[in-house]
């Protein structure tokens, strides 16, 4: 890497035989070099190699340490991997409705890389991102202007490599913080996301007949398997979210399940204060500041502090929850929750609330809408993108069905679309386990509820439908990941991956495939 230092033939005669001090840095990073300007070649000389990957800062300073010179560029060769190229095939149409992705490590990466992978039509106008998840973490961290900088890492070749380095050497301009590059020690203000311990206690186990136990996480599914000590004790880890329930059950040697009279504690990322005046000594200290901006006093709350007066409320309960979605002005969709199950135990019955109808039309068992002439419209019922028979749907138990979409739209053909809840515990196992609520866990992750559209070959859904999307999708060097996403009777896809592996290396790249007869 040559840096150049230019200005007029007057300034370098006026600052020769001077030294100078030249400094690249990044972050934690810091190089300091003493050198010579000559004349005749003012270039200074660096090896890219030993400089981190990504955005770097070069100042130049004089013999007294002022800072004369600065600009900022971008380092793309380094002993450092931070941008790793997946490879990704696609075989053959499945049943013509979907089709198999492959991807695939290269073979010098051998760390695992989570990837969230989205699939929307070819023609899309809803996805048109300005940054990626590599110019994200490499490039606007550094950056105080805004520019479409998802352009420079996209298929790069040496003219973007240029025009990236311009962008950077103009945005360079202007004076810098120094105070924000003292070096200091991190203080780390959250444990990060190492699962949360328990330990806990089966009160009735016979350890001669059952010495293991089996919990599993209501709503995310997650589970682990435990062995008894010999005080009937267990303890472990696991991802648990906040308002979800731990389900503990006992193991019999032949693998028989049965609720337990269990005790678990699940420990608190913070120290509990059991003394009331400890207590109230920690929550005076943590408001270190009132606001006149004065330090408040270590010393207990008084009596008046702890006492809140409360107006005479009516309390009610929040009925019109968030449950609806709404995909065009058609289709409309319902999540399916606590409520809903407690109103309506059967699909059938939920079904009746929307407005279908569930019975029998000239000896058929089916789901009809009522028409203009007073006669009845069968409505189909699709279940996980499969069609599927009437009496196979309406036993079903609504705790069963995650979310429906449907359609009673007279200007659209109706349909009925069913995702089953694949968390869903049959009633046999139900008394098998005892539950403990998880009041401190972590944050839920948002949900993705695929839309169904009426018409997958319309102008409107290949300019802003969406066909898939799929979250923290596992890729390692033991072979292929292989997943199977739809595609919805489009003729032409594009891919869009992007991820991090636990070394901080990141993957952003898309595909567009055209798909064949075959």
């Amino acid at each position: 890497m040559l840096i150049k230092l230019v200005g007029s033939k007057d300034t370098f005669e006026d600052k020769y035989r001077e030294n100078y001090t030249m400094a690249i840095y990044k972050d934690e990073f810091l190089h300091l070099e003493d050198l010579a300007i000559s004349r005749d070649e003012p270039v200074i000389s660096f090896n890219r190699e030993h400089l981190p990957f990504g955005v770097l800062t070069a100042v130049l300073f004089d013999e007294d340490l002022k800072p004369i010179a600065r600009r900022m560029f971008f380092n793309h060769s380094s002993s450092e991997k931070r941008i790793v190229e997946l490879e990704i095939e696609h075989g053959a149409k499945i049943l013509n409705d979907s089709i198999q992705l492959n991807l695939l490590l290269p073979e010098h990466i051998y760390n695992e890389i989570n990837v969230s992978i989205s699939t929307i039509p070819e023609e899309s106008s809803a996805y048109n991102p300005n940054n990626s998840i590599i110019t994200s973490f490499l490039v606007r961290p550094y950056s105080n202007l805004h520019f479409e900088d998802y352009y420079f890492f996209e298929e790069q070749d040496r003219k973007k490599r240029f025009e990236l380095d311009t962008r950077l050497l103009i945005e360079g301009w202007g004076k810098y913080n120094w105070d924000s590059r003292k070096l200091t020690d991190t203080k780390i203000a959250f444990n990060r996301e190492n699962r949360i311990p328990f330990q806990g206690k089966i009160i009735d186990a016979d350890l001669n007949e059952e010495n293991q136990v089996y919990l599993v996480a209501k709503l995310s599914a997650v589970m682990e398997f435990n062995e008894l000590q010999k005080d009937k004790t267990f303890k472990g880890n696991m991802v648990l979210f906040e308002g979800d329930s731990l389900q503990v059950s006992l193991i019999g040697k032949r693998g028989k399940l049965r609720k337990p009279k269990a005790e678990i504690r699940l420990t608190n990322t913070f120290e509990k204060l059991t003394n009331t005046n400890e207590w109230l000594n920690h929550e005076t200290v943590k408001r270190n500041k009132d606001d006149s901006g004065k330090s408040i006093t270590n010393k207990p709350l008084s009596i008046e502090e702890r006492t809140i007066s409360l107006d005479e409320v009516t309390v009610t309960d929040n009925l019109k929850r968030n449950n609806k979605f709404q995909i065009s002005a058609e289709v409309e969709g319902r999540v399916i929750g606590d409520l809903d199950i407690k109103r309506s135990p059967s699909l059938s019955t939920y079904l009746t609330r929307l407005g279908f109808i569930i019975g029998g039309n000239n000896g058929k068992l089916g789901v009809y809408l009522p028409d203009r002439l007073g006669g009845l419209i069968k409505v189909p019922i699709i279940i996980d993108g499969m069609g599927t028979l009437p009496g196979e749907v309406i036993g079903l138990p609504l705790s069963s069905v995650q979310f429906v979409t449907f359609s009673k739209s007279r200007m659209t053909p109706p349909f009925i679309s069913i995702s089953m809840n694949k968390n869903y515990v049959d009633p046999e196992n139900r008394n098998k386990f005892v539950k403990f609520a998880i009041e401190n866990g972590y944050a839920q992750p948002e949900e993705y509820f695929a839309p169904d559209y009426p018409d997958y070959t319309s102008s409107i859904y290949k300019s802003y439908g969406a066909i898939d999307w799929r979250a923290n999708v596992s890729i390692d060097s033991s072979g292929p990941t292989t997943i199977t996403v739809p595609i919805k009777n489009q003729k032409k896809i594009m891919i869009y991956v992007e991820g991090m592996s636990s070394d901080g290396s990141l993957v952003s790249f898309k595909k567009r495939i055209t798909l064949g007869n075959n």
